[in-house]
């Protein structure tokens, strides 16, 4: 297994929510309920949203795209996105592909919808004017 040798800026490992430089992205998607069931959940519904939404910002098409990507996110954006380092290898772990896929399909698109602060911010910008 590779081991990555290259420091690790310690506000990533010390900052515990890592919230402050993007709070309305993880605030609305802390909002989305999560039904997996609470064993063997390694990565917070919250954080593995917003690694693929930021993945799509920056033009992911694929999943296969959007594990590459995640791979590649550094550890301050992670920190950001509200990822929780690991202790033993000093750097936040990324949801690979397949994690991602598995639980963007399961989610309810129904149950995203209904989010309250998705919905405000939907009707925010399609009440802003266009120029």
């Amino acid at each position: 297994m590779p081991v990555s040798h290259a420091p690790v800026p310690s506000r990533a490992l010390n900052d515990p929510a890592g919230r402050e430089r993007v709070p309305g992205l993880h605030g609305v998607l802390a909002q989305v309920a999560d039904s997996r069931k609470r064993r063997g959940g390694r990565f917070a519904l919250a954080f593995t949203l917003a690694v693929a939404v930021v993945c799509v910002l920056a033009g992911a098409r694929t999943f296969g795209e959007i594990g590459d990507q995640a791979a590649d996110l550094p550890q301050d954006v992670l920190a950001a996105l509200g990822g929780v380092p690991c202790l033993l290898r000093r750097k936040i772990p990324v949801p690979r592909e397949k994690r991602i896929r598995t639980l963007l399909q399961d989610l309810d698109g129904d149950a995203l919808d209904g989010t309250r602060a998705l919905q405000q911010n939907y009707q925010v910008a399609s009440t802003a004017p266009r120029t």
